[in-house]
């Protein structure tokens, strides 16, 4: 009977060991797997390389330099009033402290990532305005895509 235990636990042992290891042959394919994929790198998304305001307190432009161009979305808030510029998500590479100080009837924006593959720009106005005009630009002549926005005083 002793015997007929021992070989019991062997086969036991034998089932464990020959478990632990397909498995650790899986835990290695798939990390193997894994490290392929990133040496792949990230998905590329596109990149917002600078950012500048222009114009006074009846008509303000908001221009950002894209490499690519791309679709958005632009709409107004009242109370406090913003502008608000949904866009797919970006690679924002845009100087520090930028958008901190506002001109015309921009007090100042900020941007970033709102939720996976997207981005938003929001701007905070001195006062009620309108979209006036927006659009994307292809890019021609050496100069990047831009994304232009106009706001006009109400």
């Amino acid at each position: 009977m002793a015997s007929r235990a021992n070989r019991h636990v062997l086969l036991k042992c034998t089932l464990l060991c020959v478990s632990a290891w397909l498995c650790s042959g899986t835990t290695t394919a798939v990390a193997a797997e894994g490290q392929s994929t990133s040496r792949l790198g990230s998905p590329s998304f596109p990149v917002a390389s600078d950012a500048r305001l222009g114009g006074d307190d009846k008509k303000t432009r908001f221009i950002l330099d894209l490499d690519t161009t791309i679709r958005f979305r632009a709409f107004t808030l009242a109370d406090p009033y913003r502008v608000v510029v949904d866009v797919p998500q970006l690679n924002f590479q845009l100087r520090p402290g930028v958008g901190t100080s506002g001109r015309g009837l921009v007090k100042a924006f900020r941007y970033g990532l709102v939720m996976p593959g997207g981005s938003r720009i929001v701007f905070d106005l001195t006062g009620p305005a309108k979209i006036s005009n927006s659009s994307v630009l292809e890019a021609a002549n050496g100069q990047p895509a831009r994304l232009v926005l106009e706001l006009e005083e109400v």
